[in-house]
């Protein structure tokens, strides 16, 4: 398989699996706290996940091989200002 055509499969699942997302959170009835928290727990189940099958055994050494700093801002930074900003725009709007 080409470099191009896993790249376009991995876009078209990628918005398959978000396209639903919105209907979602506005269906859930609840708080935006709530919706952050189950998010954000499913988010890194599946980073998890992807990365113990595409890395197997190997991907604790990958995981630490990061360092400090890129594990604080995978941990900290980047993920959760993401879900914070989709959650309350989808939460907070009609």
């Amino acid at each position: 398989m080409s470099n191009h055509l896993k790249g376009l499969l991995i876009a078209f699942f990628g918005v398959l699996v978000l396209t639903p997302e919105g209907i979602l959170v506005k269906l859930a009835d609840s708080d935006s706290f709530t919706i952050l928290f189950w998010r954000g727990i499913f988010f890194a189940l599946s980073i998890l996940i992807i990365l113990f099958i595409g890395y197997g055994s190997r991907a604790v050494n990958e995981i630490k091989s990061i360092g400090k700093e890129g594990n604080f801002n995978w941990l900290f930074d980047w993920p959760w200002r993401r879900h914070i900003y989709s959650c309350y725009s989808l939460h907070d709007t009609s």
